[in-house]
């Protein structure tokens, strides 16, 4: 394939892709946090397993359309089309958990700047032995990531607060990061980009064309 060639097909590609971007204005908006590693370790007997130091607070969240700019702190899990957040021994999803807390607040340019986030996964009936979980982060008044696994030991004042033992791990002061997670045409299109980039940069065959 020539260089002409290969610049009209990519061209032509990004016509396409930017066409159907144009088409679907409102696509789903993908956000995702990545938190520092755990510095502090509560660790009971039960619940079995514990939390490292190797582990953090990461999730994502997705919304119908992407967060306007500067908006103020603002309660959004009614809005929430879905959510998975990890703590490296559990996992909370809109399937097995509910949000307590889910405020977000934006800068300028529409990026999270501030967050409040509590996910619980709570004792489904309170009989001795089933677990209970949390996941938090936030960056407001104490910012905190911390997630949390209790064991419900005496039925049936099985809550996060009586009659458990609780595993716990934190990491204060230093919150993660958020990004917004590119939607599959503008990710296409940048990888197409680079990969034209490079074909157009190899170098041509010295010897004399047929």
């Amino acid at each position: 394939m020539t260089r002409s060639t290969l610049l009209r097909t990519f061209l032509l590609a990004t016509g396409l892709l930017l066409g159907l971007a144009g088409r679907d204005a409102s696509a789903a908006a993908i956000y995702a946090y990545q938190g520092n590693l755990f510095s502090n370790i509560s660790d009971d007997d039960p619940p079995a397993g514990t939390y490292t130091n190797a582990m953090r607070v990461e999730g994502e969240f997705e919304l119908a359309a992407p967060l306007g700019a500067n908006e103020p702190l603002t309660e959004i899990g009614a809005e929430l089309v879905g959510w998975e957040f990890r703590d490296g021994r559990n996992t909370l999803t809109e399937a097995n958990s509910t949000t307590v807390l889910f405020e977000i607040a934006t800068d300028g340019s529409g990026m999270i700047s501030e967050w409040n986030i509590f996910i619980e996964q709570d004792f489904p009936t309170g009989s001795v032995g089933e677990l209970a979980r949390r996941i938090l982060t936030g960056n407001i008044v104490v910012p905190q990531d911390k997630g949390q696994v209790a064991e419900c030991v005496n039925q049936p004042n099985c809550n996060f607060q009586l009659a458990n033992s609780t595993d716990e791990a934190f990491r204060n002061v230093a919150p993660g990061d958020w990004l917004l997670v590119p939607e599959p045409a503008t990710a296409l299109l940048t990888t197409l980009g680079f990969a034209t980039l490079a074909a157009l940069r190899r170098p041509r065959p010295s010897g004399p064309r047929p």
